[in-house]
């Protein structure tokens, strides 16, 4: 019974924070412009200025409207609840409404605010949720213990349709309930993609669970960005999205200017040419407004190839690939220098590589911080070897702001980097060249919406030779 009840304040709770974001996002104005920054540590050149003009969102090609998730298997039931074609946590909260007893106006709250939705009315709601609990067997006992419970079957499909995965998903609401046969992560994925056709995700999450991004989820909304998208960042109009288009012709570095190669490479700081066309070709985000860590990590990977793509690098042994190590050493390296988490166990020079850090203004400190490999078993998944200094690179970029959505907030690390260095820069050649990559992203001040979202980026690997060269030297024939 303690274990039951204990669930249910884990469900309600759950249900009134979904609320309350609906509230949030419901009432969010959307606002043309942004500040775009500060230059970044490492590379001095300027952002473009806002564009301060109104976006119409109409005159671009509709996706918003168009299935996401992918509908794999024989399908017993549907979760797209208000039928929009997607399947996203709205539709985990109308169901755990359902479950919960909620009707009518309590049930349909919300909906109506989205243009896609088919089912608007409590009663079309009610309808497309009833078959999934009165089914024999019901198609949202999702534990498999015979019985449809709002604790525990409704909060784990709202945590599921959230995009949430592994343990995250399960804690607290999947405990050995008598009868219950699916109580793991892995059983319940499989159930909801075999049986529902929810395509959830089995990407694998590279970003530590100890990294805190619920900044960098919220703010992005409430300064006026309905989603995590590129045509959802409320201060590009759709003609500067058509202008940086790519046509497929590849850029070589050798025959431009520095300037001319940055310009077509990144048409402005948060453009990198042919990225928006990308992002609605693999559709990394389930969820677009709620990214999962796992898909912001692999969208990452995606976007650093095209970048590679667009000088003709698309040869699978220079194609870049995530490393839990290098996820893991960026994570650690924050930690160092912006807490004293680790200072106390791990002495050392403040202000060197190693640190500790505080109140240095070595932007590099902790980059060769390392724990134990007893201290780095949380941050890696089970059974990972432990991690040592490999060589490599790093770069630390203060560009990026913490309220630019997940689909373009890169961008400014590699962008300013590539205008103020060029193709052979320093910083620029790891984007380019290395094997494997991390990245860690650190909310430089939480309660600024405008803060800087610091991005360190780890490389090792192979540093794969260029093949172009540099201008700048004598014996180059372009």
């Amino acid at each position: 019974m303690i274990e039951r009840l204990r669930c249910l304040s884990n469900a309600l709770a759950l249900l009134f924070a979904w609320i309350a974001i609906d509230s949030a996002y419901s009432q969010t104005t959307r606002v043309s412009g942004a500040d775009n920054g500060a230059a970044q540590t490492l590379n001095l050149a300027l952002p473009e200025a806002p564009t301060g003009v109104a976006v119409d969102r109409k005159s671009l090609a509709s996706v918003a409207c168009e299935p996401v998730r992918p509908r794999a298997g024989t399908a017993a039931c549907s979760l797209d609840i208000d039928g929009d074609g997607l399947l996203t946590g709205m539709d985990g909260m109308l169901i755990a409404r359902y479950l919960l007893g909620f009707r009518g106006d309590a049930l349909s709250q919300g909906i109506a605010s989205n243009a896609c939705a088919l089912n608007t009315t409590s009663t079309a709601i009610e309808t497309a949720i009833a078959p999934l609990v009165t089914a024999s067997p019901p198609a949202l006992d999702i534990d498999g213990d015979q019985n449809v419970s709002s604790m525990i079957d409704g909060s784990l499909l709202m945590r599921a349709m959230r995009g949430q995965i592994g343990s995250v998903a399960i804690s607290a609401v999947a405990p050995p309930i008598l009868g219950a046969t699916r109580t793991t992560w892995p059983q319940i994925r499989d159930y909801l993609n075999s049986t529902c056709n929810a395509g959830l995700s089995t990407l694998v999450q590279y970003t530590p669970n100890q990294a805190d991004w619920s900044t960098f989820a919220t703010k992005p909304i409430a300064g006026g960005n309905p989603a995590h998208d590129p045509d959802s960042v409320s201060w590009i109009t759709p003609a500067q999205w058509e202008a940086a288009k790519w046509n497929g012709a590849v850029y070589n570095p050798s025959q431009m200017t520095r300037a001319e190669f940055a310009s077509a490479v990144c048409p402005s700081v948060d453009r990198v040419r042919g990225i928006r066309e990308v992002f609605y070709q693999h559709r990394p985000f389930a969820d677009n407004q709620n990214p999962t860590k796992a898909e912001v990590d692999e969208w990452h990977r995606i976007a650093i190839n095209h970048v590679r793509a667009l000088v003709g690098y698309t040869s699978e042994d220079r194609l870049v690939k995530k490393d839990h190590c290098m996820f893991a050493r960026a994570q650690w390296g924050d930690e160092r220098k912006f807490t004293t988490k680790w200072d106390a166990e791990y002495p050392g020079t403040n202000g060197s590589a190693y640190g500790p850090c505080q109140g240095s203004s070595n932007s590099h400190c902790g980059s060769t911080f390392v724990p134990s490999t007893e201290d780095q078993a949380p941050y890696l998944p089970e059974g990972h070897p432990s991690c040592g200094t490999s060589g490599g690179a790093e770069g630390v970029f203060s560009g990026p702001k913490s309220n630019i959505p997940w689909s373009i907030r890169w961008s400014r690390a590699f962008c300013n980097t590539l205008i103020a260095e060029g193709f052979w820069g320093g910083h620029v050649g790891p984007w380019y060249h290395r094997e494997k990559f991390g990245l860690s992203f650190w909310d430089s001040a939480p309660a600024n919406n405008n803060s800087n979202a610091i991005v360190r980026a780890k490389w090792t690997g192979t540093s794969s030779p260029s093949l172009y060269c540099n201008p700048s030297d004598t014996q180059c024939q372009p």
